[in-house]
This record gives C-alpha cells, structure tokens and sequence, in this order.
C-alpha cells in the first residue's frame, strides 16, 4: 500500500513537472514570435486590477456565489 502511494506521488510530481515544462516552452515559444504585451507605470495599475479582478470572479465561481 505505501508502495502504491509513493509510487503515485512521484506520478503525480512527474506529471506536474512535464505541464510546467510545456507551459515554459510556450511561453518562450511566444516570447521569441513578439506575443506579448508590455507594460509600464501608466498601465501596470489597470493590469493588476484586471488580475484581481479575475481572481475574485473565479474565487466566487468555486463558491458558489
């Protein structure tokens, strides 16, 4: 049974690690083709509204709300 479980948790890491290392190849894909957005002082604040924003919307949904 304890084998079962570590053999499951170390699954579980792997494919986690093999996601976040698609997410960085699509993100370094989109960087190197210009796909991205830059900010600045003047924009930055309206980004990070939008972010949380976002979060609270989400954060409802799972709610219920």
């Amino acid at each position: 049974m304890i084998q079962r479980l570590e053999h499951s948790e170390a699954e579980i890491r792997r494919l986690k690690s093999e996601a976040l290392q698609r997410d960085i190849d699509l993100g370094m894909e989109q960087l190197q083709n210009g796909q991205y957005t830059e900010y600045n002082d003047e924009s930055l604040p309206n980004l990070l509204q939008t972010i949380k924003e976002r979060g609270q919307r989400q954060l409802n949904q799972e709610q219920g709300k």
